[in-house]
């Protein structure tokens, strides 16, 4: 016996007794306990990075901060004086500013921050913005002689230039008289009035959304023109947000049918089938790339014959599933991670598929899984196919389908 062969009858043979314990969970709720407490480990092990803070007194004190990635404004900030002492926590009433070096700052401000409500179904008629003064650690996006700093979910951007009172960039949209949205475009004539210089012109103020990206460009091309030394932070912490992997894997997948009116009950038997799919994955870009969404279609089949003297039943079912879900990672360092995932196959198309001469119609069903990631590269995880309806067609007929697999993958870019 090969290696090869040795190395596939022990998968086997893994799978089938996984799959066993699978079918001893009476319910999902057990599984989902199960993935939690495999990676619980490294959930503890949140590297503290290099930062500091600087007091109310003007006092800078260098430290280890938790690094969260902050998705809003915090209000406080967990740091640490030496890696094995207990973290404490910093608040913005005693701290005017901090922040991780080479990624990200935090400055103190008070502020006029409008409080209109952005979504399209809750725009209100007043054209100009409703402001309130609030003390708030705005996130600095680029640093120098222009600085610019973003607050909140909304994205309310603020600026300032030569050390000037903090102003925000003033943008909204409103309902018009004849119920269009109009906008309310002021931080252009904002940035042509604060923010002149021989080499920007009304063009390019014209051509300035109210964007990340149009105003990171915005001011560094200011600062450029005066010859102004700046930082750009959101450059510094460039990262990836889009991944393309390919996954093979083995699939152990197990079939029963019923059937009301005959009283009859088949369990055809578990078998192993290779899998192929192609991993398309979004990562959110907060909370330190740990969240982020996932679309997998995925090529998958099973074969399998119960025979008896009496009767004989043969089941064929390929498709191809088209799964989404969401995929929460837990770093142990840079270059490793456990993940967890959940997603749901929203379309499920077979080919040729039929049960006892029966067509197969299927309804949609969840996936849980966990694994690890090694570089960002490659990849091994274990995922759970929850209980598939394939005969949704046929009243007096029920079926459940359900699968244990083992997926290698392989990150294409």
């Amino acid at each position: 016996m090969t290696l090869c062969e040795i190395t596939i009858d022990y998968l086997r043979i893994l799978m089938i007794k996984m799959n066993a314990l699978l079918n001893n969970l009476k319910n999902t709720r057990y599984l989902i306990i199960l993935l939690l407490l495999v990676p619980i480990h490294s959930y503890g092990q949140v590297v503290f990075e290099i930062g500091y803070f600087i007091n109310n007194t003007g006092q800078r004190t260098d430290c280890l901060i938790k690094n969260i990635d902050w998705a809003n404004n915090p209000t406080d900030f967990k740091y640490k004086l030496a890696e094995d002492e207990e973290p404490k926590t910093a608040t913005i009433d005693s701290v005017k500013e901090f922040g991780i070096i080479n990624n990200s700052k935090f400055k103190r401000f008070k502020v006029k921050i409008d409080q209109s409500n952005d979504n399209i179904g809750s725009l209100s008629e007043d054209k100009e913005p409703i402001f309130m003064e609030e003390t708030l650690f705005l996130k600095t996006i680029i640093e120098g002689n222009a600085s610019l700093y973003v607050a909140g979910k909304q994205k309310r951007y603020f600026y300032n230039v030569n050390n000037s009172e903090v102003t925000q960039l003033i943008y909204k949209k409103y309902i018009k008289y004849d119920n269009i949205v109009g906008t309310n475009n002021t931080f252009k004539s904002q940035l042509w009035k604060d923010l002149k210089c021989s080499e920007i012109t009304i063009k390019d103020i014209e051509n300035t959304n109210y964007k990340l990206g149009d105003l990171i460009k915005f001011f560094e091309e200011y600062n450029t023109c005066i010859v102004s030394d700046f930082i750009n932070y959101e450059l510094k912490k460039e990262r990836d947000i889009f991944n393309l992997s390919i996954k093979l894997g083995i699939r152990l997948s197990s079939l029963s049918i019923e059937n009301s009116l005959s009283n009859l009950h088949v369990d055809f038997e578990s078998n192993m089938k290779p899998t192929i799919g192609l991993e398309a994955e979004f990562i959110f870009p907060f909370n330190k790339n740990k969240w982020a969404f996932f679309i997998e279609p995925t090529y998958q089949s099973y074969k399998a014959k119960d025979t008896h003297p009496v009767y004989s039943f043969e089941a064929n079912y390929s498709s191809l599933e088209l799964p989404i879900g969401i995929k929460y990672s837990l770093f142990l360092n840079d270059r490793s991670k456990f993940f967890l995932i959940g997603s749901i196959v929203i379309v499920d198309i077979p080919f040729n598929s039929y049960v006892d001469g029966l067509d197969v119609n299927t309804v949609n069903n969840a996936n849980l899984g966990f694994g690890y990631n090694y570089n960002d590269k490659y990849s091994v995880e274990f995922r759970y196919g929850s209980s598939r309806e394939i005969l949704n067609r046929y009243m007096m007929y029920s079926s459940d389908y359900h699968s244990f697999s083992f997926i290698f993958g392989y990150n294409l870019f």
